[in-house]
């Protein structure tokens, strides 16, 4: 029974390993700068990093309640504008995000950014700032699916902690689980 157990845990450590082997999703990943963003032949559009740095401005910002996903709020929609801004440059990849909500103070969130082939879909993984590198964990970014088409850029599945906003639904350890489906287009 023994060797059984320890056959299985020892088979569970090499899928593990072998699992997470090609897909450097943190930030101490290799940086991607001017790889081409293919996920599999013919199913995402062939373009560089280069493609997705740049200003955007978002034409949705969509929050929806990941328990009930009948419940949603476009916070564009609302009178809120969102600007991403993606940098690429020889000290790495940077990101700033900012929501301004009418009457409030801008929310800007700030970091790194990474592209990565997660399960054959391209994503992008943002890392705080706020955290300093060294200390960065799993956990601690958001990834993204996306899609770039010409002038749009469409993220989504990401977690709504991204724009720095309380979209107003708790559940009862009070955390606010948020998914987030925005979409961009070029400034």
């Amino acid at each position: 029974m023994r060797n059984i157990a320890l056959a299985i845990l020892v088979a569970l450590a090499v899928l593990g390993a072998v699992a997470c082997q090609n897909s450097p999703t943190g930030p101490n990943a290799a940086s991607s700068a001017g790889r081409e963003l293919t996920a599999s032949p013919g199913t995402w559009p062939k373009t560089s990093i280069d493609g997705l740095v740049g200003t955007w401005q978002a034409t949705k910002a969509e929050g929806i309640n990941f328990w009930d996903p009948n419940i949603r709020r476009d916070l564009v929609a609302e009178g809120g504008k969102v600007t991403l801004v993606l940098e690429s440059g020889q000290t790495g990849q940077t990101y700033t995000a900012t929501l301004t909500m009418p009457g409030e103070a801008p929310r800007v969130n700030f970091g790194i950014w990474y592209y990565t082939d997660f399960h054959g879909r391209p994503q992008l993984d943002f890392w705080p700032g706020s955290i300093p590198i060294e200390e960065l964990e799993y956990g601690d970014g958001m990834g993204f699916y996306f899609s770039l088409s010409d002038t749009t850029l469409s993220l989504s599945d990401g977690g709504g902690q991204f724009l720095c906003y309380d979209f107003g639904w708790h559940d009862a350890h009070g955390l606010d689980w948020a998914k987030l489906e925005l979409v961009f287009t070029r400034n």
